[in-house]
């Protein structure tokens, strides 16, 4: 029997339990992807319904899955899906943190750029589908026209939300205490590897985001605190709702 966690009924995942639990959470973005999106946008549907079904859709089932496997190991039901998912009040050393890790994210993702680029192109030919040429560009986001469409900033603060939460409750509040309960010190370097290695479906991605895939392992083992990590994955990913007001304002 695996080890459990019994103030929180969290319950160790064996190495295989682990994969799976990476492998099919990654499944229904491979699907999407490459599947769905090319097949719905070449049959005629909307490009705001293709990218909804094969980018969001996924998104969405992280979230519920992280709510759905809370409520099975919360040791209160809802009132203790916060416990369950290690949403505690931030202190000062949580935000120290937080800055630490949004500084790692910033600097080794524009530092591998360039080297991830060249080297993922030149001898692999890996580079995004055409399809995602399609979610944010200079004068459209989503299929929507930005120009004078503030709506457009709503669905994407919308989408941004369903992203980092979908992935941090799902990562750092359900599948981080169970490493953790296997792993102890270590864990957060088999945390920062299996996140990693979900991120697979973005080849052209993978090699700029391993700083960060390490830090958010790192940071989440030093404070237990999912909010830390949430913040600055919503700072990190919402840098392109810049983009988005700039072309509504254009």
């Amino acid at each position: 029997m695996g080890t459990v966690n019994e103030a929180l009924r969290v319950k160790e995942l064996s190495l295989i339990g682990q994969l799976v639990f990476i492998l099919l959470s990654a499944f229904p973005f491979w699907l999407g992807i490459y599947w769905l999106l090319p097949w719905l946008t070449k049959s005629g549907h909307s490009l705001g319904f293709a990218l909804s079904a094969s980018l969001l859709v996924p998104l969405l089932l992280l979230l519920i899955g992280a709510i759905i496997y809370g409520l099975l190991e919360s040791s209160s039901g809802i009132k203790g899906l916060s416990e369950r998912w290690h949403l505690k009040p931030m202190k000062w050393s949580d935000g120290a943190w937080a800055l630490f890790l949004l500084v790692i994210s910033v600097i080794g993702y524009l530092t591998l750029a360039g080297i991830s680029n060249s080297f993922n192109s030149r001898l692999f030919g890996i580079t995004p589908p055409n399809e995602f040429s399609y979610v944010h560009t200079e004068t459209y986001f989503w299929g929507m026209k930005l120009a004078g469409n503030w709506w457009a900033l709503v669905v994407h603060l919308g989408i941004l939300t369903v992203n980092v939460l979908g992935e941090e409750l799902w990562f750092r509040g359900i599948l981080f205490p169970k490493q953790k309960l296997m792993f102890g010190k270590q864990a957060w370097l088999i945390h920062g590897f299996s996140y990693h290695l979900w991120h697979m479906f973005y080849p052209w991605d993978i090699l700029r985001l391993l700083p960060a895939s390490l830090a958010y392992g790192w940071v989440i083992q030093k404070t237990g605190n999912t909010w830390t990590t949430i913040i600055v994955h919503f700072l990190f990913n919402g840098i392109g709702l810049i983009a988005t007001v700039s072309g509504i304002i254009q």
